[in-house]
């Protein structure tokens, strides 16, 4: 079926529904977890089917709904730098199954995508390796040279919730640098 510049309407996607669980945690190689790292999962049948997932706070934390097969899971990691970081596992329905990953520290720091807390708040996480001073910046235009310094702070975790409580409603960039 082709349609083009026309509305459909009562067209059903028939989706398998997940039978499965693979779950498990992406963490760096000082067993510190990663977040925001994206696991794509994709079975060997036919049609091809992919499950995606998102490593989260505070854990580094991931799961993928599935069905009954064989997944070859962390099939994006490469595309980021993180070579031979795949697994591949055989499921059955009803069957939870744990997958942990560990990949280099490396990219430090690296900031997660904010998140707009009031009118003029922004929140993110920035990712770090502890015991470093590092500067957090703001700025409305990419291409500008003047860059707003939010923040220095000396990291006592790897992973630091940053609140910029003076955003406002223009478009602003974040970035980190590790202090000289």
């Amino acid at each position: 079926m082709s349609v083009t510049n026309a509305n459909v309407s009562n067209f059903n996607f028939q989706l398998p529904q997940a039978t499965a669980l693979i779950y498990g945690t992406i963490k760096d190689d000082h067993s510190n977890p990663v977040v925001s790292l994206a696991v794509i999962g994709q079975d060997s049948g036919a049609p091809r089917r992919e499950a995606d997932g998102l490593s989260l706070v505070t854990g580094g934390n991931y799961s993928l709904g599935v069905t009954a097969g064989t997944w070859t899971v962390g099939e994006e990691f490469a595309f980021l730098g993180f070579p031979d970081q795949t697994s591949n596992v055989t499921i059955t329905a009803g069957q939870t199954l744990p997958v942990n990953f560990v990949v280099p520290a490396a990219n430090f720091p690296s900031l997660s995508a904010p998140q707009r807390l009031s009118n003029s708040q922004f929140q993110f996480l920035l990712q770090v390796i502890a015991g470093k001073t590092y500067t957090i910046q703001a700025s409305t235009d990419l291409n500008s040279a003047n860059w707003l310094c939010l923040l220095v702070t000396n990291a006592t975790s790897s992973l630091i919730t940053i609140v910029d409580s003076q955003a406002t409603n223009r478009s602003r960039f974040y970035r980190a640098l590790i202090a000289p």
